[in-house]
């Protein structure tokens, strides 16, 4: 009769006992994903503890700090959404302006290297116009010698003719005439010479004036070289950061 009695006892506790277990299994499983921080799956564990085992523990606590810590997580994740549009819309802003800096700098370079062609062929021009003035400098210069030599021709007729008598008067004449003629010429080429020579001292600093603004535009052109590297520069970081 005993015997009966103890085993119903262990009939009707056992499973009693069994359940006990699967809730404290169940609700350590959840604290353990709690403290890990996988709040939404440890709200599943403690709702399916409620459900089966009712106030166990302090499960209702443990599904209000759930639902709390998985607020607070949804507020950090909008806020982060928010602080990462900013900055997205501040990276388009540089990004903008980087381009339009790097445009103005593409433009002035251009301009640079305009000007810069434009002053290489003025010098070219320049020294063309150098040459040629050499040229009819050195042509002049043999003209005059040839007059120098028709003049000491004509010194020389003119000397003998003052030797004959009075009927190469009219023929001494002539000569002088012709000699005096020379002279104007002789005059008039080298007021040309002095001409040339002068023109050629204005194409001379011309030349200079023009390998200066050469030299500035050089420098103008590197440094708008160096400003467009690093504006291309400043574009690939942003980019990256992109």
């Amino acid at each position: 009769m005993i015997m009966k009695k103890i085993l119903l006892i262990l009939v009707v506790c056992l499973p009693v006992f069994a359940f006990a277990d699967d809730c404290a299994n169940a609700y350590k499983a959840g604290l353990d994903l709690y403290k890990q921080g996988k709040y939404a799956e440890a709200q599943v564990k403690f709702i399916a503890v409620a459900k089966i085992c009712g106030d166990y523990s302090d499960v209702w606590n443990k599904l209000k700090s759930c639902n709390q810590k998985m607020s607070e997580k949804q507020s950090q994740q909008a806020a982060q959404i928010v602080s990462l549009k900013e900055e997205m819309h501040q990276l388009e802003s540089d990004k903008d302006k980087a381009q339009s800096d790097y445009n103005g700098q593409s433009d002035l370079l251009s301009q640079t290297t305009a000007k810069l062609m434009t002053t290489q062929k003025e010098l070219k021009d320049a020294n063309g116009t150098i040459t040629q003035l050499c040229a009819d400098t050195t042509s002049l210069h043999k003209e005059i010698t040839t007059l120098m030599g028709r003049n000491e021709y004509l010194q020389t007729a003119l000397n003998e003719c003052s030797m004959d008598t009075a009927e190469n008067n009219k023929g001494m004449k002539n000569l002088k005439s012709k000699l005096k003629k020379e002279e104007q010429e002789k005059k008039s080429l080298e007021k040309q010479i002095k001409a040339l020579e002068k023109e050629k001292q204005e194409v001379e600093k011309d030349k200079e004036k023009l390998n200066e603004k050469i030299e500035k535009l050089n420098q103008e052109l590197t440094a708008s070289k160096e400003a467009n590297d690093a504006l291309k520069k400043t574009e690939k970081q942003t980019k990256n950061k992109k």
